[in-house]
C-alpha cells in the first residue's frame, strides 16, 4: 500500500501510534465520500490499524448497494477542518483545510462476524464503547460496506 506522512506520534488517550493522517482519519465523524461508480456520502467510518480498513453502512437496497455489487473500484476523499480565509482582492482569499483522497476495492460484508466488528467499531468511533449487542434482525436489515484502500494521501493547508 502507497501512503504519504510517515511521521509517527504517540496518542497518549487511547495508547496508539498514529501517523498525522491516521489520527486525523480516526477522529474525523463525517465527509466520507465513496466515487465511481457512485457518490454516496456515509455518516460514519471506521479503519483497521494494519492496513486502511473503512467500514460504513447503508441500506440493503437503493442504488449504491446495487453499483456496489456491480463494480468494487472506487475512490474515496475525506475532507474536514475547512475554514474559508478573507482578503481585500480576490487573491487574498484562501482556505485551510484537511483532504485525505485515495482508491481501493468496494465490498458488502455478508460474514456476521465480522459485520459486528465493523459495527461496533462504527459505534466506538462515536461513543468510545466498544461492546454493542445486535439482534439478527438489526444484522439483516444494515448493509456493511467494506472498502480496503490501496493507495492513500493527504494534503494539509493549515494556519501556521
Amino acid at each position: 500500500m502507497l501512503m504519504d506522512n510517515q511521521h509517527v506520534e504517540y496518542d497518549e488517550t487511547d495508547g496508539w501510534y498514529y501517523s498525522p493522517m491516521q489520527y486525523w482519519i480516526d477522529n474525523t465523524k463525517f465527509n466520507f465520500t465513496a466515487t465511481y461508480p457512485y457518490d454516496s456520502n456515509a455518516s460514519y467510518f471506521s479503519y483497521n490499524t494494519e492496513k486502511y480498513i473503512f467500514y460504513f453502512h447503508g441500506a440493503t437496497a437503493g442504488r449504491k448497494y446495487e453499483l456496489a455489487k456491480l463494480n468494487p473500484k472506487v475512490g474515496f476523499e475525506i475532507d474536514g477542518k475547512y475554514s474559508l480565509v478573507t482578503g481585500d482582492i480576490a487573491c487574498d482569499y484562501t482556505a485551510y483545510y484537511q483532504s485525505v483522497i485515495g482508491n481501493g476495492i468496494l465490498s458488502i460484508v455478508e460474514n456476521t462476524e465480522e459485520k459486528i466488528l465493523a459495527l461496533n467499531s462504527i459505534m466506538y468511533q462515536t461513543t468510545k464503547k466498544s461492546e454493542w449487542s445486535y439482534s439478527s434482525k438489526m444484522l439483516d436489515a444494515v448493509a456493511i460496506f467494506k472498502l480496503e484502500v490501496e493507495k492513500i494521501s493527504c494534503k494539509v493547508n493549515k494556519k501556521d
